[in-house]
């Protein structure tokens, strides 16, 4: 060792260089004995396995963790810096030997602070914390080392000088040293206090879920910052198609619940900040936002700026680095000759090589920071980082080129304005384009929740008309924000280009210098870096207006009224008391400045918030909503009252005219009241009144403290999707006798014995696979099952048979409800049941007209007895034929299942669909075919040129520079300087605006291109789903389809165009990047190849898993969807069981399983993504040190080419990475395409054919020709050889039982169903031959569930717009309904609400009745055309048939028989055939005809 440091030159050998020599070596000792120890240390555990720890995917953390591993990083980089500055004081020392003990203390320091990381990294792995005794003496040896490093170096005070990068380097390492023995102290003196770390303490909750396996916040600083922890992920994913079970459950800080318990807590803070301020305008949604977030936006903030802040690093260096070419090109190259032994600061600095590591290592140290925060959140830095980073770039600009670059950047000030502007304009479109598609979806899943109906009315086009209608308006205004974002682009690269062209062409003239390379490619790079930042000013403004108006959208959302019998929020829990429930008192401000008293609930007017006041009062059990009351003023109810209205007036909008009007009732304790009265009276509004769905203008309803709940079965049955049992217990506990008992009430045992699975058995959505009867049993046995008191039924009885509901009112309501003492109210047609309530509620016209015991009603009302009597026939199925019908059902449910070898055991809907592997060509040949293959190609060949022109700009520059340089050699005349700068700047500004051009053609051609492609997915996805068979509609969830029109559109819409505007960008510039380094550098293709080969890998390893990712994400979507679509169908039922906390978790639980899919995925993006920028890193490495070296050791290369080089190299490494990205997220985004693509190839109805004369059909006359039947191709018929002539004008009516095939008869007409075998011929035109939608039109049907659509009622009586004003005022008045338009004040361009909510069921049939008659159709169709509505309603449909359809040929299908009598011929089936075929009279006649038995029956 003392040989070593003997210099060869006696004469300069002194005692204070043998120190300084044997200090070094002796500074190694410690570090070497620790590398000695550790290892041996962890061979043994690692051989015995008995002495530590099993192996597990997770770390616990010890003390200061995160510090540590932070400390060694930094400890590792600067080591690697001092080994360079070892290297570059042994090549410039003047010995003849080498000198090892320059560079081997830092050699020896990094590799022990890389073996410090094994062994403390193995020390938490193994649970081993003892391993910490050795740490501590090894950092105070290597403390005392390099103090004796510093003492001996010290001795020759003229080496004491910050300027010798070797003394500094000294200072830095005794600083980490002391920084470690201090963590150490502190690690030992926490361990003796017992403030110990979680790694000996018990597992945290996350850890003890055997499940969880997301363990980010669970692994080693290093694992966690290069995605490590994710391989298992990665590994699986590659081996196998990934499912949802896989990826475990969600960590708890990740969790809906969690979540929206900490949003929820900040919004409750927020307005009750706004109420002590007494102005809810000051409610701010930004401020909750904040506090539920502060921590990881703050975090991301800091980290964002730090990684931005080393972007800085490359710019900056690559003047020197082309500086030191162009010294060692040029032979100007200076040495310091101050300090000959030992590299100075600007001597380390202006070395190219140093310059080319520091870029690399400040590189990596980015990325790291970056990629660990990304899947945070970036948001909140972007506007700081866009700022912060021009403002930094122009500072450097400044000091590159001097006054010029002030003069040229006052181009961003002229720019920003236009930018702003343009930004503006995009956010004002985009909005616009945000509302279209809200009115778009809307309109959609109407369409979807109606198609029977459409199909029916055959107004499928008229509907695909409709919709793409809106669809055109979505598409212009998306277009314009196309074209916009293309002129923001064009801005963005135009200002920064006229940027570096002024600022080239004044800094000649202000300086008198010549441009050179290193002045020209630093200049490059900062504008380079600043396109960006640049680009990024209107998309961020844009972001902040779009943002601004989503986050104004959702404060009215939280502002908006709620109903009013809402229970508390879970977080006013604390605040009730046991057995009593908060409620709400609404009283309107009329001085919008007065006080907001008591605590501000989210219930506001959105139009004017600041008029409503909520104060909190304690009434009962259930609720209690008192207006214009004060809380003292209204005193408990009696024991014998269950729920009392005092002087309401209700109205289903709080801004329209009432509904309800003086309603006072008082609802006895455990008995029956009924409601009665004819259609339209306000009998179902007067329930949702008491339920809370309607606001109540004046009056109190009070419910009873004592009354445990209420229990609602709504008019129109709604279930879940979800087993029987399920849907009858309704998140009640199973007690097996009670069910047993409600079953056996309600008549289900038999149904249930029929499924497949039994009660088990999944009822598809919206209870599709049950028939009316047996679904309003389901929902009625859900009502009697529950444990609440207060029991609301609302005509549950009409869809029963008379047997059926005569058992369910004495087993169910007299028996199990009434017998238990629970009060029931109970709304029904079915009068002949009055004798059994205590007390009867008579409705008319809003108002309750009577009111009293069941004698004296009749006193009152006689006419309401004789329509007891007439009632007393039902008009419904009888249990026997729906079972035959639910078995049936079950058959062709069995006989599918086999044929698509689906669904498990009692399920109707099936798995969605699911494509496994790589997006297949196919897809990306079906998207470019949308788009059309001229315009793909023109995109393709623009942006070819822009990438062209691009490179011949730099090459242009390389020369113009290079030409400066040569100038200044050469000592030009000025006509010679100034006609070559006349010559270059000419091409440069012809290139630089021809690719500005280029740029904005490209861009809005790849928008138009994309989207035309969009238009025409969703086209022939609309097309198709209109003309989709009704099996089609049976067997799929509306939820599942509504996620194609808006999750998977949007993707196409917004995403694919840019996507793929990125992806054929960074695919031209990496072939750029790679030309113009293999022209400077040819070696340079050596070392990219290998580099390259290690992309495609990765790309392929990692697009495995994460396409895969991508498709459990949108398939997770559906059930979101499909269970917000159910919920809303069933809020009234939902809310009146006061169930919504179930029914949250159950969405909550959906919203989780689709963030554990978002979660992983962009974790994964993430691991892919520091793999790439740390290989983008090397490539920018190679390129420099070839291009470097090949400069420094030949005459060559030009220095400019090196910058050229460079430039390039930073770009590629850049644009790979997107490549990579790109590509896959054009890969996972197509996937879009792909489940577009399955319902675009969903096998439709045949809608061909000819027109037959224009008058047909003339007469009417229908004739069936030995016809079978069927639903589906797999399914077996339920028609068979069913042949009959119907001459014209004849009435028929059809009866049979349930199953018998009468409803199939019907279809088959309208051509729904499969008519494989015979034809149909109506007025001698085979019905097959025509076109589907034009047979359609010409029939009319009154169906069995009458449905009005969202719009005017003039578009809901005729959509085709074929009548006149006063032929549709004549239809209204046929039916009844002319007042009922009037008094809504608009007439015919009234709005109907969604669904025809706003009129009652009765109402909606009467609108069917006025269709029938402005179709005045040759044939009519009713299918239980009574069904579900009074006496009275029944009597005005029969009395307009017989008058306005006199002519006409009618077939009526009826289970009422009594009311097909006077039918000119009854045709009886049974089992897909035709049993009988004639009159009444003659049918009648024979006692052993069906029809008789029929007949029989209905008046036992």
């Amino acid at each position: 060792m003392y040989a070593s440091c003997i210099r060869c030159d006696s004469a300069n050998s002194t005692m204070v260089w043998d120190a300084i020599c044997i200090a070094d070596y002796v500074s190694c000792i410690p570090h070497l004995g620790f590398v000695f120890l550790s290892s041996v240390l962890l061979l043994v555990y690692g051989c015995l396995p008995g002495l530590r720890r099993t192996k597990t995917p997770y770390t616990l953390h010890s003390t200061f963790h995160h510090l540590r591993w932070l400390l060694l990083s930094c400890l590792v980089l600067a080591n690697i810096l001092f080994i360079l500055e070892g290297i570059l004081s042994d090549l410039k020392s003047p010995s003849a030997l080498s000198q090892p003990n320059l560079y081997l203390p830092s050699v020896c320091g990094c590799v022990a602070a890389v073996m410090m990381g094994v062994y403390f990294h193995h020390m938490e792995a193994w649970l081993r914390p003892g391993f910490g005794w050795l740490m501590l003496p090894y950092w105070l040896l290597a403390l005392m080392g390099e103090s004796y490093r510093l003492a001996s170096w010290i001795a020759d005070v003229s080496l004491v000088d910050a300027r010798i990068v070797r003394f500094d380097a000294m200072i830095a390492m005794i600083v980490f040293y002391s920084v470690f023995v201090l963590l150490e102290v502190l690690t030992l003196l926490a361990k003796v206090l017992g403030h110990i770390g979680q790694m000996e303490s018990s597992l945290p909750e996350d850890l003890q879920n055997s499940s969880m396996k997301y363990y980010m916040r669970f692994v080693s600083l290093p694992s966690l910052v290069v995605f490590k922890w994710l391989g298992w992920l990665m590994k699986l994913g590659y081996q196998r198609p990934l499912e949802i079970s896989d990826l475990g459950d969600l960590p708890r800080m990740s969790t809906s619940r969690r979540n929206r318990n900490i949003f929820e807590r900040c919004l409750q803070q927020e307005k009750d900040r706004a109420a002590k301020l007494g102005d809810v305008n000051q409610f701010s949604l930004y401020r909750v936002m904040a506090k539920a977030y502060i921590k990881w936006q703050s975090l991301a903030v800091v980290m964002k700026v730090v990684a931005d802040s080393l972007n800085f690093v490359p710019p900056l260096t690559i003047n020197g680095i082309v500086t030191y070419a162009s010294d060692v090109y040029y032979g100007t190259q200076e040495t310091d000759t101050q300090f000959p032994e030992y590299v100075t600061v600007s001597e380390y600095f202006g070395n190219g090589f140093v310059l080319m590591t520091i870029i690399f290592l400040a590189s990596v140290t980015r990325i790291v920071i970056l990629q660990s925060y990304y899947h945070v959140t970036i948001v909140a830095s972007i506007h700081l980082r866009a700022g912060l980073q021009i403002v930094v770039l122009l500072v450097m600009l400044y000091l590159n080129l001097g006054v010029a670059a002030l003069v040229a950047s006052c181009c961003f000030i002229i720019g920003a304005p236009i930018q702003y502007k343009l930004a503006k304009i995009q956010a004002v479109v985009k909005k616009h384009a945000l509302k279209i598609s809200d009115e778009r979806l809307k309109q959609t899943h109407e369409m979807l929740q109606g198609m029977k109906l459409i199909k029916l009315y055959g107004w499928e086009k008229i509907f695909y008309d409709v919709i793409s209608l809106v669809r055109g308006r979505e598409i212009q205004q998306l277009t314009k924000a196309a074209v916009l974002y293309s002129l923001s682009n064009f801005m963005a690269f135009t200002t920064p280009a006229i940027v570096t062209l002024l600022g080239f062409v004044l800094y000649s003239s202000f300086t008198g210098l010549q441009l050179t390379p290193a002045v020209a490619f630093t200049t490059l790079a900062i504008i380079n870096q600043m396109r960006l930042p640049v680009q990024m000013i209107p998309e961020v403004t844009n972001f902040a207006v779009s943002a601004h108006v989503s986050v104004q959208r959702i404060k009215h959302f939280f502002l908006a009224e709620e109903i009013e019998t809402s229970e508390d929020t879970p977080m006013h829990a604390a605040q009730k008391e046991e057995g009593d429930q908060l409620s709400m008192k609404y009283t309107k401000l009329k001085d919008s400045k007065t006080e907001i008293n008591g605590e501000l609930n989210s219930s506001f007017d959105t139009d004017d918030p600041s008029d409503v006041q909520v104060q909190v009062v304690q009434p009962g059990d259930y609720n209690q909503v008192r207006v214009n009351e004060s809380p003292t003023s209204v005193p408990h109810l009696p024991e014998d009252i269950a729920v009392k209205a005092t002087n309401c007036t209700f109205s289903w909008d709080s801004g329209t005219s009432t509904t309800l009007t003086d309603i006072n009732i008082e609802i006895p304790k455990g008995r029956l009241t009924m409601i009665v009265g004819q259609v339209g009276t306000g009998k179902s509004s007067l329930l949702s009144a008491l339920l809370g769905e309607m606001h109540t203008l004046s009056g109190t309803v009070q419910f009873n403290k004592t009354e445990n709940g209420v229990a609602y079965s709504a008019q129109r049955a709604w279930l879940l999707n979800a087993s029987l049992r399920d849907n009858i217990l309704f998140g009640q506990e199973f007690e097996s006798e009670k069910y047993q008992a409600v079953v056996s009430a309600c008549s289900l045992q038999q149904d249930m014995d029929i499924l497949p699975a039994g009660d088990q058995t999944e009822i598809g959505e919206k209870g599709i696979n049950l028939s009316g009867g047996q679904k309003q049993r389901v929902s009625v046995a859900r009502a009697v099952y529950s444990h609440n008191d207060i029991v609301i039924l609302d005509d549950p009885l009409s869809a029963l048979d008379v047997h059926v509901g005569i058992k369910l009112f004495e087993e169910g309501i007299l028996d199990l409800l009434l017998g238990n003492q629970r009060t029931v109210i109970l709304v029904t047609h079915q009068v002949q049941y009055i004798k059994y309530a205590h007390k009867v509620l008579v409705m008319k016209d809003g108002r309750i007209a009577l009111q009293g015991t069941p004698d004296e009603i009749w006193k009152a009302d006689p006419e309401l007895k004789i329509s007891r009597i007439a009632t007393a026939e039902s008009d419904v199925s009888e249990p026997e034929e729906e079972r035959k019908l639910l078995q049936q059902a079950v058959k062709e449910l069995e006989k599918e299942e086999q044929a698509l070898d689906t669904t498990a055991e009692g399920a109707l809907i099936g798995k969605e669909e699911r494509e496994k592997g790589a997006i297949s060509w196919r897809v990306f040949l079906f998207y470019i075919k949308a788009m059309r293959y001229p315009l793909a190609l023109l995109a393709l060949a623009v942006m070819l040129g822009y990438n062209g022109m691009i490179v011949g700009t730099d090459f242009w520059l390389s020369a113009w520079s290079e030409a400066g340089d040569r100038l200044k050699l050469d000592n030009a005349t000025d006509q010679e300087i100034g006609s070559t700068q006349t010559y270059y700047i000419g091409g440069y500004t012809a290139l630089a605006m021809s690719s500005a051009v280029l740029s904005f053609i490209s861009a809005v051609s790849c928008f138009v291109a994309g989207l035309l492609a969009s238009r025409q997915l969703h086209r022939s996805m609309l097309g198709v789903m209109s003309r989709a068979p009704m099996r089609f509609y049976d067997t799929t969830p509306i939820g599942r389809i509504l996620n194609r029109f808006s999750s998977d559109i949007h993707t196409v819409d917004d995403l694919l165009p840019s996507d793929f505007l990125f992806l054929v960008e960074a695919t031209f510039k990496c072939l750029s990047a790679v030309i113009v380094n293999t022209i400077v550098t040819p070696f340079f293709i050596l070392a990219i190849l290998p580099v390259a080969v290690c992309y495609m890998l990765l790309r392929h390893y990692y697009l495995r898993t994460s396409r895969e990712l991508q498709r459990l994400s949108s398939i997770t979507k559906s059930p979101v969807y499909a269970h917000f679509s159910e919920t809303l169908s069933g809020l009234s039922t939902i809310r009146a069981y006061r169930d919504e906390e179930r029914f949250q978790k159950n969405i909550l639980d959906a919203i989780d399983k689709n963030i554990l899919a978002e979660l992983n995925l962009n974790t994964c993006n993430r691991w892919l993504g520091i793999r790439l920028d740390f290989i983008g890193n090397v490539v920018v490495l190679l390129a420099g040190l070839t291009s470097l070296t090949v400069a420094v050791t030949s005459s060559g290369l030009a220095p400019s080419y090196v910058g050229l080089a460079l430039s390039y190299a930073l770009a590629a490494s850049f644009y790979l990475n997107w490549f990579i990205r790109t590509s896959a997220i054009v890969e996972m985004h197509m996937n879009a395409v792909e489940r577009i693509k399955y319902y675009c190839e969903v096998p439709t109805e045949n809608y061909k054919g000819e027109l037959p004369d224009p008058s047909w059909p003339k007469e009417g006359a229908v004739a069936a020709d030995a016809i079978s039947v069927r639903y589906a191709e797999k399914l077996d018929p339920v028609l068979q050889g069913v042949s009959l002539n119907i001459e014209p004008g004849q009435k028929i009516g059809i009866c049979g039982r349930t199953g018998s095939g009468k409803s199939s008869l019907t279809l088959a007409l309208f051509r729904i169903v499969d008519t494989f075998k015979g034809k149909i011929v109506i007025d001698n035109v085979d019905i097959a031959s025509l076109p589907l939608d034009h047979l359609r039109q010409k029939l009319s049907i009154i169906p069995q569930d009458p449905i009005l659509f969202t719009g005017t009622i003039r578009f809901n009586l005729d959509p085709l717009d074929q009548c006149s004003e006063e032929q549709m005022w004549n239809a209204l008045e046929i039916a009844q309904l002319k007042t009922t338009v009037s008094e809504l004040g608009q007439g015919l361009e009234s709005q109907v609400s969604e669904g025809g909510e706003n009129f009652s069921m009765g109402q909606r049939k009467l609108f069917c009745l006025a269709r029938a008659v402005l179709r005045k159709s040759r044939i009519l169709i009713m299918d239980e055309a009574t069904a579900s509505i009074d006496m009275e309603t029944d009597n005005i449909v029969q009395r307009v048939v017989a008058e306005e359809f006199k002519d006409r040929t009618i077939l009526s299908i009826a289970h009422r028989v009594t009311t097909i009598l006077d039918a000119d011929r009854i045709l009886v089936l049974n089992e897909g055939a035709i049993a009988e075929y004639d009159t009444p009279e003659n049918l009648l006649a024979q006692e052993d005809s069906l029809f008789a038995l029929f007949v029989s029956s209905a008046h036992q």
